[in-house]
């Protein structure tokens, strides 16, 4: 059933992926199964932050590997690890593309209360930064896909973290990465994916974000790009994984799926899209406004629906 809210709610190319054959199980461009992952080599360095009575907070290097040119990134990871003698399970948190923010922190802050360990990552590239040509956009995206996998490796190695329950949250754009690193990788069990959406050349291609919208001017200019339909094109040549071509392969009942009816920033028709690929689950809430609100709500005000629902799933 859909829970509504309420009124007030208103170049690379296949050469590059030839390279992975050697790392990876060979992959199949058409009716692929496999997304790539190169494991983390483990945890570089960590700090402790400061120390609450609930919990100890680190900031964590651990190192993931560029898809395409095999180099070496440090991702960032802030761990709030649960103070409790037992195993706990972990949520890992994708904020949206402005990075981390006072919302992620509420959804930290909720989750301890409720027993878990939580990781927030930050992305390793920016997608949308101007310089970015479309051509790297596609592996750019695979890096941040790999960020959440490489960080399921990492905390595999924390005896305090039940590996059985690891979960994950994605918002926005954390959300679109997330999806498909939820559908690649069984170890996560279950997901909440807010505002997200599939067809990523569309959604890059019409979002009035501002950040987004500067991208795609800058890129048009730069590259002698004279269309959106233009744009749209050329981008979608470069990205070749999409998470409605995986979505299938878990289980409507895994996911909770959060969208917006009047987003202009991750078009709610592209949203509607991702809900429909992944079966559209059951446990779904439903926004009437904007992608800001939508963001808002979710992450301060109706965050007990979203942990009753991962609760359900300790255990299973």
């Amino acid at each position: 059933m859909v829970i509504r809210g309420d009124f007030l709610s208103r170049g690379f190319c296949l050469g590059c992926f030839l390279i992975w054959s050697v790392f990876v199980m060979p992959i199949q461009l058409i009716g692929q199964t496999e997304i790539p992952h190169l494991r983390s080599g483990g945890v570089t360095s960590a700090s402790m932050v400061r120390e609450k009575s609930l919990f100890d907070e680190y900031q964590i290097f651990f190192e993931v590997k560029n898809p395409e040119t095999l180099a070496n990134y440090e991702a960032k990871g802030h761990f709030y690890r649960f103070k409790n003698e037992d195993k706990c399970p972990l949520l890992i948190i994708a904020p949206p593309i402005n990075g981390v923010s006072s919302r992620e922190k509420s959804v930290v802050r909720h989750f301890l209360k409720e027993g878990y360990h939580c990781l927030i990552v930050e992305p390793v590239v920016q997608l949308s930064t101007d310089t970015m040509s479309l051509s790297a956009f596609g592996n750019g995206l695979l890096s941040l896909v790999s960020v959440i996998r490489s960080a399921v490796d990492v905390m595999e190695s924390y005896e305090e973290v039940d590996t059985a329950n690891v979960f994950l949250w994605g918002a926005s754009l954390g959300s679109m990465y997330s999806s498909l690193a939820f559908c690649a990788d069984e170890r996560i069990k279950a997901c909440v994916l807010l505002l997200g959406g599939c067809r990523i050349s569309d959604v890059v291609t019409n979002s009035n974000q501002r950040t987004v919208s500067k991208y795609r001017e800058t890129r048009m200019m730069e590259e002698g790009i004279e269309s959106d339909a233009e744009f749209q094109t050329v981008l979608n040549n470069c990205i070749l994984y999409d998470p409605s071509d995986y979505a299938a392969q878990r289980m409507p009942q895994d996911v909770f799926f959060v969208y917006a009816t009047e987003d202009s920033s991750v078009p709610s028709e592209n949203q509607l899209q991702l809900y429909a690929a992944f079966g559209k689950p059951e446990h779904c809430r439903e926004y009437h406004c904007g992608h800001v609100m939508a963001l808002f709500r979710s992450h301060f005000f109706h965050l007990a629906e979203y942990s009753e629902f991962l609760n359900g799933k300790l255990g299973e």
